[in-house]
């Protein structure tokens, strides 16, 4: 397994959205806005206050977001956590309708906002961290390595060293799939960790647009899934 934390790719997605600050905005609608901001792209629901609040959002664009999103948590699955290296179109749709299950179970309240003396505004968020990942056994990832290489015939690593890369790619295909069968199976036992308060900051631009801050997202969307065990109770 690879320890890389996750690519901030959703987080400049994320930083589209804007609001007008020379509509007047209140501390209302900054909590609306975070609010839909976390529905729109962790559980595919677009409220319509946040739709009407946002600068030029479209139900479609929202959805654009949340498919982003479930994208970007798909590859970090895949290449990161679980080490696949040649994800076909097959195993990159299984690992994206089993984040779009997980995120499903996403539990999140927005506070009110407070606006600072600098005309930004910060909301607190309590997050309930996603475990489901530290379920995974160590011994699954090599037995379920050995059992791929089996079935395609590679039973040694002289063999593994010779065999071409559309080989290594089938073999890996197998091998993705098992990993991903037994995160489905245990969907059952997701749990949460222990609950992390996390302020996310709209700033005031010289454009007199509110923007995400962007480390603020990255490290909310660390938290989400909780893939190491860092938060479990």
């Amino acid at each position: 397994m690879r320890n890389g934390r996750r690519l901030a790719l959703v987080v400049l997605a994320l930083c589209v959205a804007v609001l007008a600050a020379a509509c007047g905005v209140s501390r209302k609608d900054a909590s609306v806005f975070v609010k839909g901001e976390l529905d729109a792209v962790y559980q595919g629901v677009y409220n319509e206050d946040y739709l009407e609040l946002v600068e030029g959002m479209t139900r479609e664009d929202a959805e654009e977001k949340y498919k982003a999103n479930v994208s970007a948590e798909a590859e970090y699955l895949l290449y990161y956590f679980l080490d696949v290296e040649y994800p076909d179109e097959a195993v990159t749709a299984k690992a994206e309708s089993l984040v779009k299950e997980i995120y499903s179970h996403a539990q999140y309240t927005v506070g009110e906002a407070d606006k600072l003396k600098s005309g930004d505004f910060v909301v607190e968020v309590t997050l309930s961290p996603i475990e489901i990942m530290p379920l995974l056994s160590e011994e699954s990832f090599a037995e379920n390595w050995q059992a791929a290489c089996a079935e395609k015939g590679v039973t040694t690593q002289e063999q593994l060293n010779s065999i071409s890369e559309e080989e290594y790619a089938a073999i890996d295909a197998v091998y993705a799939m098992a990993m991903l069968a037994e995160v489905e199976a245990l969907l059952p036992q997701l749990s949460y960790g222990e609950d992390q308060d996390i302020m996310i900051q709209l700033e005031l631009g010289s454009d007199n647009y509110y923007s995400l801050v962007e480390e603020d997202w990255q490290y909310l969307d660390g938290v989400m899934i909780d893939y190491f065990g860092d938060y479990t109770e």
